[in-house]
């Protein structure tokens, strides 16, 4: 049975948009803090925000009062007004406390990660996707929900 090449592309492009799975591979590297960061080794935890959402910076808020792992590495991955993120992320007041590093490869890990809205997260562990995290799996009134998910994927105390 033959199907027309039409059909041939628009499978390919349902496939393209289709989002990450565990087990998916990741970008070898990415920046963080303008540097170099590889993926490929160890466990991360990329946490994706904006800025501009209350969602985002109450779920943040939350994630640093969390006892982590020390084998974990959290990394911010700002979606838009990266001038904002230091800040964002800082002590100050209007920080989230999180102070943790920050990516602004959003265009690179969203060839990877597809989402319409933040916050999304990402366990990595040795350069493949362990878990995700969508914003149905975050609770900014009651973050026991991603609290626990954190704790069944070794990432919190």
């Amino acid at each position: 049975m033959r199907f027309p090449i039409g059909f041939g592309l628009l499978l390919f492009a349902l496939v393209s948009f289709l989002p990450a799975k565990s087990g998916s591979q990741v970008p070898a590297s990415i920046t963080v803090d303008g540097h170099a960061q590889d993926l490929t080794h160890g466990r991360y935890f990329l946490y994706f925000f904006d800025p501009s959402c209350d969602t985002s910076y109450d779920v943040a808020k939350n994630l640093a009062t969390l006892k982590w792992k020390k084998d974990v590495q959290i990394i911010g991955v700002v979606t838009r007004a990266p001038e904002q993120a230091a800040a964002w992320m800082g002590a100050g007041e209007t920080g989230t406390g999180l102070q943790k590093p920050v990516s602004t490869d959003f265009e690179k890990l969203s060839k990877v990660y597809k989402f319409d809205f933040p916050p999304y997260a990402v366990m990595i562990e040795n350069g493949k996707t362990s878990r995700i995290l969508t914003i149905d799996d975050f609770d900014q009134i009651k973050p026991e929900h991603h609290v626990k998910i954190l704790r069944k994927i070794g990432a919190v105390e």
